[in-house]
């Protein structure tokens, strides 16, 4: 299973907010296809997937290394009414989506730690409210 794709079910399986809740977000695999409003259908999206150059492996020993890929959680919330009411449903996206990562930061499998390394983008504008969340996985290559 790819980064990207344990990010977006981990984020489907713990999603707790009722508004939106879970059926109104279109989870998408790539930010070309969370951009394109006219086939998604519903006014929220979020698209898990790789940036360029998503994965920095550093030795540890000759057998072992450790590497941490990096994930996009990209939040769209379309505006369907005022600028300040889809930003305030991004924010109580963002708020979901750090609880969920803090909630399985050390019990993910196959990444001993998961944890938000940084807000990457974020933007209004008439049409949507957006931002981009950077998640770290950490995971060890041991060869024997």
């Amino acid at each position: 299973m790819t980064a990207a794709l344990a990010i977006c079910q981990l984020l489907q399986q713990n999603w707790s907010l009722q508004s939106p809740a879970t059926s109104d977000i279109y989870w998408a695999d790539t930010k070309v296809e969370a951009m394109d409003w006219t086939k998604v259908g519903k006014n929220f999206v979020i698209a898990c997937y790789s940036p360029s150059g998503p994965v920095q492996a550093v030795p540890l020993s000759r057998e072992a290394w450790q590497k941490t890929e990096q994930i996009m959680v990209d939040i769209l919330a379309k505006v369907t009414g005022t600028v300040d009411d889809a930003c305030t449903l991004r924010e109580t996206m963002r708020n979901e989506v750090y609880r969920i990562t803090h909630l399985v930061e050390l019990s993910t499998p196959g990444y001993p730690d998961v944890h938000v390394q940084r807000e990457a983008y974020k933007t209004e504008s008439s049409e949507l409210a957006r931002l981009v969340i950077q998640v770290s996985l950490i995971s060890f290559d041991i060869k024997s």
